[in-house]
């Protein structure tokens, strides 16, 4: 069963996302998108649909630091009251 995010998701993002891929391709940028769609295969549980594009000789941390932050942050301002 598909949800309504994942149904998005394969409709209107994932071309963008052959976009994207393509662009940072040409250009050797390195790049990791991750999309949370829906909980249908296990209730209250998401399914996440990720790509990424990493040089081989990159450090994957150096993606994954930066990203782990921006989540930090954004937990920070999503709290109740905030």
């Amino acid at each position: 069963m598909i949800g309504p995010k994942e149904q998005i998701h394969d409709e209107q993002l994932a071309p963008l996302i052959l976009d994207i891929d393509e662009i940072c391709k040409r250009h050797g940028i390195d790049m990791l998108m991750s999309f949370e769609l829906d909980d249908t295969w296990r209730p209250g549980v998401a399914v996440y649909a990720s790509t990424a594009r990493i040089k081989a000789t990159r450090d994957p941390g150096a993606i994954v630091s930066p990203l782990r932050a921006a989540w930090e942050a954004m937990q920070r301002f999503n709290r109740p009251g905030v």
